[in-house]
């Protein structure tokens, strides 16, 4: 018996969902752009520990690591996209690691606390200087 998947796309993203409740998430405008300013909709999958497929643009390379907490690919390429999803398809290990790696990584570095920390440190050392 097979894995059962449903691909559901819904801009800005398309969302994997296997009947065993993993998923994984391709985000959305970034693949039709060649400019971003920050990629929410990364952060967000992340936050949701979902493996994450997106373009290689602006900052985005910063906040998914390639091969470690999603997939990049050039933006427009369109056929790298489908592989990269179908990567993790077939792969649900693989989607479910990564999507655990990017959870960690939200925690540590975009919550509200990480935020308020980060803001009070730079206050801290501008007050010292």
């Amino acid at each position: 018996m097979g894995r059962r998947a449903s691909i559901r796309c819904m801009p800005p993203a398309a969302t994997i969902r296997f009947d065993d409740g993993l998923g994984a998430i391709a985000g959305g405008r970034e693949w039709e752009t060649v400019a971003e300013g920050f990629g929410f909709t990364n952060v967000e999958a992340m936050s949701h520990g979902l493996a994450v497929v997106s373009s290689r643009v602006g900052p985005i390379a910063e906040t998914v690591d390639h091969g470690r907490t999603g997939l990049l690919v050039s933006p427009g390429d369109i056929d790298a996209l489908a592989q990269a999803m179908s990567r993790f398809a077939s792969a649900p290990d693989l989607a479910r690691s990564m999507g655990q790696r990017g959870r960690n990584d939200f925690l540590n570095r975009y919550t509200i606390e990480r935020f308020r920390e980060r803001l009070a440190a730079f206050y801290r050392r501008a007050l010292e200087a």
